[in-house]
């Protein structure tokens, strides 16, 4: 039995093995007109890729990701430190991640996978972190960004104000004045200090700043963002508490652009500096060691943030790191469950592209367009091939031009994803007496 590798070229399989690649599942073959399981399924992350999950409500693409960064996380040590993952939380399901998959526990036997906790780092908004605290959620470390750090036409985005409007001209004007260190009530001063504006002008701003102040999302302290940077690391980023309050979608796309253009210029620059040891060994195949890790960026429910219509604050760093991301050492892992609605360089860019199944001829049509030459069907005929499972799903392997059915492995940690049931109180009935002792010595020190 061989292992496949996504993403990987024979000749680095050859050279590498599976080094440097996590599990993912096993690759689905026909015999006798059955589907059955039989070669594994590796993930490389030895070298940056676009990588796009599709899948309608329910069929598993939240729990795919979740499989991916268990399996980063599982890395070689040798390995792990050269890698660093940011994982942007919109909907408040991954810090489940700290706790073991008990609820699995016969699916996990069967793939001789034990339930264990997944080593993640969980970061929410200075803002909402002590709710989430007393809420009972196990945030590790708040986060917040220095308001000089955002740039003018951000700002104006942010408020719905034009550039060139009176209350953007004002804006404008009160910022040029504060120099390179304020905070929000620096702001406000500015404004209401300002000659050239009258009362009303300033009162809507004013109100406008005040408004997003509420937000927990600035501080002129703010964070230092190198702590983001360190090998390693897999960071949830938890962002899930503005999903009911007003322009939410805003707040998430401010902050995972901002995180992203931070990303993309720290990276860039690493990158030279690794490239230059490189130069100055007169070796090209020397060891290289650079004090920044290659960074895996993953965002679920993407489409919101690269709309196929319209921008957001996060759409141009995203389409940065899409378009531009793989030389200075970044992967983006994206996930929707409307490809239709996703930007469509997302789909054109991506090479590898797992899709679960999708019944909807709008998003259907917007995947066929990653089918290249070397398939022979379109991709519902893919998709209408595979068992009726949860977690079942079609890969397209742009770096090898091949497809694979595949089965996504049982997750080791608990999922947060799944839909909630009338009938309860079940769970403990299906787990054998080991696992149920394992789960009570796993209580006893919550």
């Amino acid at each position: 039995m061989y292992e496949i590798v996504l993403g990987r070229k024979p000749s680095d399989i050859k050279k590498y093995g599976t080094s440097g690649a996590v599990l993912i599942g096993r690759h689905y073959v026909t015999m006798e007109r059955n589907k059955v399981l039989a070669n594994p399924v590796y993930l490389d992350f030895n070298q940056p890729h676009a990588i796009l999950v599709a899948g309608k409500r329910g069929t598993g693409k939240s729990y795919t990701l979740g499989v991916m960064l268990e399996g980063i996380s599982e890395l070689d040590a040798s390995l792990k430190n050269n890698i660093t993952s940011i994982f942007f939380d919109t909907m408040g399901i991954y810090w489940t991640m700290k706790y073991p998959n008990f609820k699995d526990s016969e699916l996990l036997t069967k793939s001789d996978i034990k339930p264990k906790s997944c080593d993640i780092t969980l970061y929410a908004p200075k803002g909402s972190y002590d709710s989430l605290l007393k809420k009972g959620i196990p945030v590790d470390k708040s986060f917040s960004i220095r308001p000089n750090e955002i740039n003018f036409e951000n700002w104006c985005e942010l408020f719905d104000i034009e550039l060139t409007s009176k209350s953007g001209l004002l804006l404008e004007r009160s910022i040029e004045g504060l120099g390179t260190d304020y905070s929000i009530k620096d702001i406000l001063k500015s404004i209401d200090k300002d000659r050239d504006s009258g009362k009303d002008e300033k009162l809507i701003l004013e109100n406008k700043i005040k408004f997003i102040d509420k937000w927990g999302i600035f501080d002129e302290k703010g964070t230092d963002f190198s702590e983001f940077l360190i090998g390693g690391k897999n960071i949830i980023i938890d962002l899930s508490e503005y999903n009911q309050i007003e322009n939410g979608e805003k707040i998430k796309s401010l902050v995972i652009g901002f995180l992203c253009n931070y990303i993309m210029k720290v990276r860039m620059a690493a990158r030279k500096e690794e490239e230059l040891a490189i130069l100055k060994d007169n070796n090209l195949f020397s060891e290289n060691h650079s004090n920044v890790p290659l960074m895996n960026i993953f965002i679920d429910e993407a489409h919101e943030f690269l709309p196929e219509k319209g921008s957001t604050l996060a759409a141009y760093p995203l389409m940065q790191i899409l378009r531009e991301g793989r030389q200075p050492g970044i992967s983006l892992i994206l996930a929707t469950q409307q490809p239709g609605k996703i930007n469509t360089d997302v789909i054109t860019q991506s090479d590898i592209l797992l899709s679960h199944r999708l019944t909807s001829k709008f998003d259907l049509d917007a995947m066929n367009q990653m089918m290249q030459s070397y398939t022979t069907s379109e991709l519902n005929q893919y998709i209408d091939s595979l068992p009726r499972k949860n977690g079942a799903a079609i890969v397209l392997d742009d770096t090898n031009e091949k497809i694979y059915p595949i089965q996504v492995r049982p997750r080791f940690s608990w999922h947060g994803g799944e839909n909630p049931k009338l009938i309860r109180g079940k769970l403990l009935s299906k787990m054998s007496e080991s696992v149920k002792n394992e789960l009570a010595e796993e209580n006893k020190t919550l």
